[in-house]
């Protein structure tokens, strides 16, 4: 009570002293304006009283009239006339007395004040009236007031004191019971509560505080069943979190881990107990394989909504050093309310993943007999060299080779040792050329030589020249000696200033000239006398005629889907109707304008009729889908998607669904972001994409991850040569596994026989086109096409079968039981036998016998059917080793005579395998 009396004293004090204050400053302000005032007032009143008196001298009338002006006015206390008759001085007779103090007198700014006036009359000086005021009786009345009121503030403050400490007293009971009261709930008394007494407004705060007691007691209960129901679903949350396969960390709003479930406790090395605290970063270290340096994952990125997803190629490093590669994802934890609360990682071992994409990637960029680069990686390198060539300004040479004699080689002692060969050539090339030079296989005994750096046409020659000796060097396979060697044709950059697929076209062109001048030789592209470069205009010119003569005609393709014999669409494939040489293929025109402006009018025009057949046979009553091949200049800018947009405005009945659109891979490499977005925005509007030849193209695998294609279209150049190339077979089960992967449908091309289309179902390939279905068409005959089109009876036998990627092998031993029927045949009209003598006789020794005894027996050997397949294989060899027998003894009449029996026994050995794989359906 005493400490808010004072705090009421000081209050009313500074109000007090305040307007004190200001009541001194506005009086001086004003006292003095009305001395000023008062002077200039006597001042003039005295000039025109003293004008007439000084004119004629009279002196006793001037003193009357200053003393009467000192008597009237309160405040001058001082006036002196001077003139040039005397002067004259009347002053108040008793100086008033100053009442206020001196600190009084710092504050009223009130002085004395004097001042002067000419008296003049009609342009006639008469003398000077000075007056002076005296500031003592202003000061003492503004001191007079401010001690009144002083006086008001002392009784005013002395009444509120009185009253407030009365209002006090009356109600200092009940704040004293209030004040106890508090301190008991503090302690923990539940129970307090307060009597309420005394005044309206303490009456009020003492119902408020009960109020609230009760209400703080009801919230404590809630909590407490809260508290129990939290624990409850913490311990559940913690059951399912151990429960999942994927391993989890938690954060907080600053990043720092709260919880991890086993599974991350597993992979990271880090417990919850040690972890709880630490900075997300320090648990949770990823670094790049590449780079080897660490990834900057913090959570503020997530907490402020932005999407962070792992790289390709991440690895987590445990605490105790260990590395493994991860796949992981961010996410952010929220409240009921949408607020933040924290992030959730999320992450899992992807090594075994990796792995196999790794192997299939490398699959994708070499050659799987040499494991040289093929054309897909040698397209990435030849572009890494130009960028080289330019920035150093050295020359590149290109040099395509051709090994002269392979063939006869290959057809006289066999498929193998030509294998064996050609890997001995790559040793040899390797071997010729420097570290950072390239040496790729194209296919067949064709070779790329990527020199590098090269300072002058005389170092090309010397390091050509020394390949050639090398290539030509005996080479001892098998115990054979073979004779090889090469005609290269070479191109030079930048003296041959083209693009990489010209260079290798240009060393192709060399490289023939190298051969027609007598082989064993290189040949230089001479770029002055490119003679096809110069017929590539004319060519050009007539095409664009044709064109415009409506000459190119679309012929339609059926596709089927060998499992349920439906026919799913159509390929629209361009021919030229030419006027003299008929119809007239795509390869025959289209490679001399693909590099320029008309390829994308005439791919437009590809599209619009594509569209207005669709819409024709739609109008018929017949639905279907149409892919057409589009070129990668399509793709240099955006106007295909505005492109396709008007037209399927001129076609409004034609679904985009029903339109694909076949793109190389090839197209893809100059700027991929670019392909990439013109694809996804054709995709938005409904639009289909399919990776055209796949397999053949310049792309690496990357690329396939980053375009957002559909379909991967098996190229027919793996497909032909399938049934006899166990690599080829091979290609395609893996291209078949890699659109797997990454979700993609596959189709084949290519399919020449009834045999090629049941191996691709086997292999997980079910739709196809081909030869083997149909030839191209004109559209008028398609619907009848249709109507009579029925499934081969061959593909029902497989219709119902799924195929496990575990029965490969048995595809592959089957392949190896037709080439070796093949060769025995074959042998017969040929006098070279290249089977080896425990090949031939024994049936354990041939590449299918070691099959049958080793991995079929591991997989097949419980079933019935595998144990009939033997005896079978046994019989084969006994025939084909007499078969061989009669032809080394000159009867090739009876030799002849043996192999339908062969042929025979190889049919029932393809039905034996057969039933295996439906065994192990059944099975």
């Amino acid at each position: 009570m005493p400490r808010l009396m004072l705090a009421i004293v000081l209050v009313i004090l500074t109000a007090a002293s305040t307007r004190s204050y200001l009541l001194i400053v506005d009086e001086s302000a004003y006292f003095s304006g009305h001395l000023q005032a008062e002077m200039r007032e006597t001042g003039n009143s005295l000039a025109l009283l003293l004008a007439e008196p000084e004119a004629i001298g009279d002196f006793a009338r001037i003193r009357k009239l200053l003393d009467s002006q000192i008597g009237e006015r309160e405040y001058i206390s001082h006036i002196e006339w001077k003139s040039r008759s005397g002067s004259l001085l009347a002053q108040r007779p008793v100086p008033v007395r100053l009442e206020a103090p001196d600190w009084f007198l710092r504050i009223a700014a009130i002085s004395d004040m004097e001042t002067s006036f000419p008296i003049e009359s009609d342009g006639v000086n008469y003398g000077t009236l000075t007056l002076r005021a005296d500031s003592a009786p202003v000061l003492n009345i503004v001191w007079g007031h401010l001690v009144v009121q002083i006086k008001i503030v002392c009784v005013v403050m002395l009444i509120i004191l009185l009253l407030t400490s009365w209002a006090l007293r009356s109600n200092l009971k009940t704040l004293s019971q209030l004040s106890a009261a508090a301190l008991r709930f503090e302690r923990g008394d539940r129970a307090v509560r307060v009597e309420a007494r005394g005044a309206t407004e303490i009456r009020a705060v003492a119902y408020a505080f009960n109020s609230m007691v009760g209400k703080v007691e009801q919230l404590l209960q809630s909590l407490l069943q809260s508290e129990n129901n939290l624990s409850t679903e913490r311990s559940r949350v913690q059951a399912t979190l151990a429960s999942i396969s994927e391993a989890m960390i938690s954060t907080d709003m600053s990043g720092q881990v709260e919880y991890l479930n086993p599974q991350a406790e597993q992979m990271t090395g880090w417990s919850v107990a040690e972890a709880q605290g630490r900075s997300l970063h320090e648990v949770f270290k990823v670094i790049g394989e590449t780079t080897r340096l660490p990834l900057n994952l913090t959570c503020q990125a997530i907490l402020y909504g932005e999407v962070v997803k792992s790289e390709i190629n991440s690895l987590l490093v445990t605490r105790a050093g260990h590395e493994f590669a991860i796949d992981f994802s961010f996410a952010q934890i929220c409240h009921q309310d949408g607020s933040v609360m924290g992030c959730v990682l999320t992450f899992r071992d992807v090594s075994d993943k990796l792995k196999l994409i790794k192997q299939i990637t490398w699959q994708a960029g070499h050659d799987p007999l040499t494991g040289l680069p093929n054309r897909s990686l040698l397209s990435d390198r030849l572009d890494q060299a130009i960028s080289n060539s330019e920035r150093q300004d050295k020359l590149l040479v290109l040099a395509l080779v051709d090994l002269d004699g392979f063939k006869e080689v290959n057809d006289l002692y066999g498929h193998d040792l030509g294998d064996q060969l050609l890997k001995e050539v790559a040793q040899r090339f390797l071997h010729d050329v420097r570290g950072g030079d390239t040496v790729a296989r194209l296919g067949g005994d064709e070779f790329v030589l990527l020199l590098n750096d090269v300072e002058d046409i005389d170092d090309m020659e010397v390091a050509l020249d020394r390949i050639l000796i090398d290539v030509a060097r005996p080479y001892y396979i098998d115990g054979r000696e073979v004779q090889l060697s090469a005609s290269i044709g070479v191109t030079v950059y930048p003296l041959n200033d083209a693009d990489p697929e010209s260079l290798l076209r240009h060393a192709d062109q060399a490289m023939y000239q190298a051969k027609q001048a007598g082989r064993n030789r290189y040949s230089i592209f001479d770029v002055s006398l490119d003679q096809q470069t110069r017929s590539r205009f004319r060519e050009k010119e007539r095409v664009a005629q044709a064109l415009r003569q409506g000459e190119l005609r679309l012929y339609y393709q059926p596709k089927v889907n060998m499992r349920t014999g439906q026919v799913i669409g159509f390929e629209g494939l361009l021919r030229w109707q030419h006027p003299e040489r008929g119809l007239v293929g795509p390869l025959d025109f289209l490679p001399q304008v693909e590099h320029t402006d008309l390829i994308v009018e005439i791919g437009l025009w590809v599209l619009q009729e594509a569209l207005r057949q669709l819409a024709v046979w739609e109008k018929a009553g017949m639905r279907t889908t149409v892919s057409v091949n589009i070129a990668a200049r399509h793709f240099q800018n955006a106007d295909l998607v505005d492109q396709l947009r008007d037209l399927f405005e001129l076609y409004p009945t034609v679904s985009p669904g029903s339109l694909e659109l076949e793109i190389l891979e090839s197209a893809a490499l100059e700027d991929i972001q670019s392909v990439r977005a013109i694809m996804a925005a054709c995709q938005k509007q409904g639009v289909k994409f399919a990776l055209d030849d796949f397999g053949t193209g310049y792309s690496s695998l990357s690329y396939l991850k980053r375009l957002p294609s559909n379909t991967l279209k098996i190229d027919q150049s793996f497909v032909r040569d399938m049934l006899e190339d166990p690599d080829d077979l091979a290609l395609i089960e893996g291209v078949v596994s890699l659109a797997s992967i990454f979700k993609l449908g596959v189709i084949a091309e290519g399919v020449e026989t009834t045999e090629h289309g049941v191996m691709l179902m086997r292999l997980g390939c079910d739709e196809v086109q081909g030869y083997g279905i149909a030839r191209p068409m004109p559209a008028v005959d398609v619907p009848a096409w249709c109507t009579q089109f029925r499934p081969d009876p061959a593909w029902l036998r497989w219709a119902d079968m799924r195929w496990d990627l575990a029965d490969f092998p048995l595809l592959v031993a089957q392949q190896d039981h037709l080439k070796w029927v093949k060769q025995v045949t074959t042998a017969v009209s040929s006098a070279a036998m290249v089977l080896a003598e425990a090949e031939l006789t024994d049936h354990h020794h041939c590449r299918f016998g070691l099959w049958f005894d080793s991995i079929g027996s591991e997989r097949y050997g419980h079933l019935p059917v595998f144990a009939e397949l033997e005896p079978i294989h046994a019989h084969v060899h006994e025939v084909g080793s007499e078969i061989i027998r009669l032809r080394d003894a000159g009867d090739i009449q009876a030799a002849e005579a043996l192999c339908p029996q062969l042929l025979i026994l190889k049919d029932q050995v393809l039905d034996k395998l057969a039933d295996l794989q439906n065994a192990m359906v059944i099975y």
